[in-house]
């Protein structure tokens, strides 16, 4: 699951969670945890989008180098 599936999942939980809060006994108190625990979920989340996009930028920089040494190639023949 991508990061961007899990914001989309922790914003949807978000909604049905305000919506069922007031029918949950001890709801708020569910609510308040949940807020609370939501900017450290945040930064877990973004911090593997971070290390998903280092990945993909290190492999398109080997991508380059092997495009820039095939056209060196070509120069010198």
């Amino acid at each position: 699951m991508g990061a961007a599936d899990v914001l989309a999942t922790i914003g949807a939980v978000l909604f049905i969670m305000l919506i069922a809060m007031p029918f949950i006994p001890g709801g708020p108190e569910i609510m308040k945890l949940f807020l609370g625990l939501l900017p450290l979920i945040l930064i877990v989340v973004l911090l593997v989008k971070v290390s998903e996009l280092s990945g993909e930028v290190n492999a398109m920089k080997k991508e380059l180098e092997e495009v820039r040494e095939k056209l060196e190639g070509r120069r010198g023949e």
